[in-house]
């Protein structure tokens, strides 16, 4: 699929999900109907049930995208803002996961989890402080600010 997506501008594909978009109308529609005639050729076959076309936003990959840019889906950001401080290194290694899939909207994001990081390194004894909370607590917050990623 991918090889198929490169020959069609204005088109994103991750696993098998597919967005086609375009700065205007007219440009949405002709990289539409350029996908179309591409995946015809190429034998790229699309689920009609699970086809959303002229959507002014989308949830795609746990982001909304829409006329304005990209920002973080509000239930992600909500679901990292209740999570709990890991208690071992396996649950900070999630965690670590899930905020570096938000990175594009944290400015600085390894400055900010250097305090967390270095209990990644094998030889590190795990002794959560008041310092590693802060440090928790913050990355948290970053995720709840209002960032857009504007589209070019």
């Amino acid at each position: 699929m991918d090889q198929i997506l490169e020959e069609c501008p204005g088109t994103l594909g991750i696993s098998d999900d597919v967005c086609v978009s375009g700065k205007t109308e007219e440009e949405h529609d002709k990289n539409l109907r350029n996908l179309m005639k591409i995946s015809q050729k190429r034998g790229l076959v699309f689920n009609s049930k699970k086809c959303f076309i002229k959507q002014k936003q989308i949830c795609f990959y746990d982001l909304i995208w829409d006329e304005n840019g990209v920002h973080p889906d509000p239930q992600k950001c909500d679901n990292i803002q209740q999570k709990e401080a890991p208690t071992n290194v396996k649950e900070l290694q999630q965690f670590m996961g899930i905020i570096q899939h938000m990175s594009p909207f944290i400015p600085k994001l390894s400055s900010h989890t250097d305090p967390l990081r270095k209990f990644l390194h094998k030889e590190a004894a795990w002794q959560w402080t008041e310092s590693h909370e802060k440090a928790f607590q913050a990355i948290k917050d970053l995720v709840h600010q209002e960032m857009t990623l504007k589209l070019l």
